[in-house]
């Protein structure tokens, strides 16, 4: 299943400066189609209702992520960037294809880069943490000790609202360390 294939490539991929941050954490990667298709979107046409905004689903778009995520697990993340950029550029709300763009220039160490399409990621999916994680130790990294906290204060809040018994929680206890880390590195350097 791509979702997890995916999960295994972020989790394991090094990024520059921040590798041992992600030793722990293995994202819960944004809704597929499959997925949306369990929770009344469609990716044949259907609705995407994942991250607040109904729109309808681009079976092209989808094609074109699914491309972006072979070339993932293939660790090609300059022909990632470019798959996922097509797409963002098409579609700029496009909530998963910002979330696998700026994950995947932080594999690259473009962090300016990766921030922008964290953020976008981030805001269309309030309720999922793997943008929060992933912008908190962009920030970090950049420099932007407060914004990373912003994130793992976010992230904090969704654990209490969580109390370790939804899906997610391990994902948001993962992304809470990771941020850690991250924050932990940036103060050493």
């Amino acid at each position: 299943m791509k979702t997890i294939a995916l999960s295994v490539v972020l989790a394991t991929a090094a990024f520059a400066g921040a590798a041992h941050a992600q030793e722990t954490y293995v994202p819960h990667t944004p809704f597929t189609a499959s997925e949306q298709d369990r929770t009344g979107g469609g990716a044949g046409g259907g609705w995407d209702n994942t991250n607040g905004a109904i729109y309808p689903v681009n079976p092209a778009a989808e094609r074109a992520v699914e491309a972006g995520l072979a070339a993932l697990e293939e660790k090609n993340f300059a022909r990632a960037e470019e798959v996922f950029g097509k797409v963002v550029q098409r579609n700029p709300r496009n909530a998963s294809a910002n979330f696998y763009l700026g994950a995947t220039r932080m594999d690259l160490g473009k962090w300016a880069d990766a921030k922008e399409h964290l953020e976008i990621a981030a805001s269309k999916m309030p309720k999922h943490p793997d943008p929060k994680s992933r912008l908190g130790v962009t920030y970090a990294m950049l420099g932007d000790a407060a914004g990373a906290q912003a994130q793992r204060v976010a992230l904090v809040q969704m654990a209490d609202a969580c109390k370790a018994r939804c899906r997610l929680a391990p994902y948001i206890t993962a992304g809470i360390e990771m941020i850690d880390k991250a924050m932990a590195e940036a103060t050493r350097n």
